[in-house]
């Protein structure tokens, strides 16, 4: 009788645990239900590092291990190449749905956004039926969606009563930044969404068309006076244009789409040009070389500061073949942090001056150099 009520008890303990194991078997891959027009694939993916696999090898190699997503960092290794692997199941056919690689920061500066390569390959019996590809690194020629590079996207089509596995490759873009994969399945009409660009398009277009206005307006004063004082307030005016441009993506369709290979080098030349040209400005702007010069020696030497961070990180960019902004050349934050607190100091000595022009350089490089600092300390993860 004893025996009875155990056998009682345990029988609905035993199919308890054969309904989790069906379930745990069914989550090896996603039945698509095609009524729902947005499918998140995350808890279905498994994830493998790479160790230069070929397509075929992971095709016929069932020895490899792939391994739940959520068993790794929420960030992946920088600098290491992950593969990916998840298989879609269908009754029903779909036709031009699009798989999007969701970007976990979309509210960074659009030009160091996207992974740099995704190489999606769709397998069926054993076999490639198609290889497409997304992310930054790749020129606009070879991608599937060629416009809007943030998204890391490419289309995908299943016959009916049919299943395809996917193997995706990802590598971090030439920032440095880590890869992701954040795997969601869109009908046609829902992949909008969230905002290519972290801020309000119109207010970007205002802020853009109203540096360029008075960066032409002084430029011209420079073509027609020929002063220094105009010609390095033109040339930082477009730096911060330039600069601007490339916060909300203005310019990055053009150069990410054919030129990706240079993309990082413009980056350090540009913005970080245009943190020291602020201060030759700042000379010609005080006439320091006559009123303070004790003083100009300090505001002539720091612009060399940043500039033998710009070389320096250039010459590793040129020989190295690795993404090298994060875990290469991380010291270039340190630099901007040495640099910006040298120059705030600068800027309080020159804002304490009785002359009414240093005082108003000295304030306004106040303001300049604490966002400066700030944006170095956010940028090497010192505060988030």
């Amino acid at each position: 009788m004893t025996e009875m009520r155990i056998a009682n008890k345990l029988i609905p303990l035993f199919i308890f645990l054969l309904s989790l194991s069906a379930k745990a078997q069914h989550q090896n891959y996603y039945q698509l239900d095609t009524l729902h027009p947005v499918h998140d694939l995350k808890p279905f993916l498994k994830i493998l590092p790479d160790q230069g696999f070929e397509i075929n090898q992971l095709i016929k190699d069932s020895t490899l291990s792939f391994l739940p997503r959520s068993l790794f960092p929420r960030n992946l290794d920088i600098g290491t190449t992950f593969w990916g692997k998840l298989t879609i199941l269908s009754d029903a056919e779909i036709q031009n749905w699009e798989l999007h690689f969701e970007d976990p920061r979309p509210k960074n500066i659009a030009w160091s956004r996207s992974n740099g390569k995704v190489d999606v390959f769709g397998v069926s019996a054993g076999q490639v039926i198609f290889h497409k590809k997304a992310g930054v690194d790749y020129p606009k020629a070879e991608r599937d969606f060629p416009d809007k590079w943030i998204l890391n996207r490419v289309s995908l089509d299943i016959p009916p009563n049919s299943a395809i596995t996917l193997y995706i490759k990802v590598r971090g873009n030439s920032f440095g930044w880590y890869p992701y994969f954040n795997p969601t399945l869109r009908k046609p009409g829902f992949t909008d969404y969230h905002p290519l660009f972290p801020f309000n398009p119109s207010f970007n277009t205002f802020m853009f068309g109203a540096t360029f206005i008075i960066f032409l307006y002084h430029f011209l004063l420079f073509l027609y006076l020929r002063q220094r004082i105009f010609f390095w307030f033109s040339l930082w005016l477009f730096l911060c244009t330039c600069t601007q441009a490339m916060t909300i993506g203005l310019d990055a369709e053009y150069f990410n789409g054919n030129f990706p290979q240079i993309r990082f080098a413009l980056w350090l030349l540009i913005p970080n040009s245009m943190l020291f040209t602020f201060w030759f400005f700042g000379r010609e702007f005080t006439n320091s070389q006559s009123q303070f010069p004790k003083i100009d020696k300090f505001m002539f030497a720091l612009p060399f500061v940043m500039i033998f961070a710009i070389i320096s990180a250039l010459i590793m960019w040129i020989t190295r073949s690795q993404p090298i902004l994060n875990n290469n050349i991380s010291y270039h934050f340190s630099f901007i942090i040495l640099y910006s607190v040298l120059g705030l100091i600068l800027a309080v000595i020159l804002a304490l001056k009785k002359d009414k022009f240093a005082r108003y350089f000295g304030v306004g490089a106040i303001f300049a150099t604490c966002s400066t600092l700030l944006g170095g300390l956010w940028s090497s993860f010192t505060i988030s």
